[in-house]
């Protein structure tokens, strides 16, 4: 299935929607700082996913934890001399390809799960193309993390 969002930088805060190819919401991100930098995915208005970047650290990391409050793994910015280096620790997902331009795979396991591409029809927007929707929460996780640290370079 392709997921949608207008292509914009993601500042603190703000709030936008992942749609599908008719428009339809899907899931609606929300940022907010409060002692740090908090993105929340949510669907019919229950989260599903929560980023969490505390303050403290000196390069930016989102843990990514559930509804619970419980941590799934963390995206994080480590030391480079040369272009922003991260390191994924989010169910073995990694990328193919250059995410500042988006325009790369998230894939797991030498598997591709799914395609980044920015578009225009109009107004510029993100396309996801998930290649199975069991996965679709984890890799939209993933993908927000990405632009989101994308945006404190």
């Amino acid at each position: 299935m392709k997921y949608y969002y207008i292509d914009h930088p993601i500042s603190f805060p703000d709030s936008f929607s992942i749609t599908d190819e008719h428009a339809n919401i899907l899931f609606q991100v929300d940022t907010k700082l409060n002692w740090g930098r908090i993105i929340k995915i949510s669907k019919e208005h229950q989260t599903l996913r929560i980023l969490d970047d505390k303050i403290s650290t000196y390069f930016p990391s989102f843990t990514i934890k559930d509804e619970n409050d419980h941590k799934l793994g963390c995206i994080k910015r480590i030391f480079s001399f040369k272009a922003p280096q991260l390191d994924f620790q989010y169910k073995g997902y990694y990328i193919r390809g250059d995410y500042m331009t988006q325009s790369y795979d998230v894939a797991q396991q030498a598997t591709t799960m799914a395609t980044i591409k920015h578009i225009s029809q109009g107004m510029d927007k993100v396309e996801i193309d998930i290649l199975k929707d069991e996965y679709a929460i984890d890799i939209l996780t993933f993908v927000i993390a990405l632009e989101a640290h994308k945006a404190l370079f």
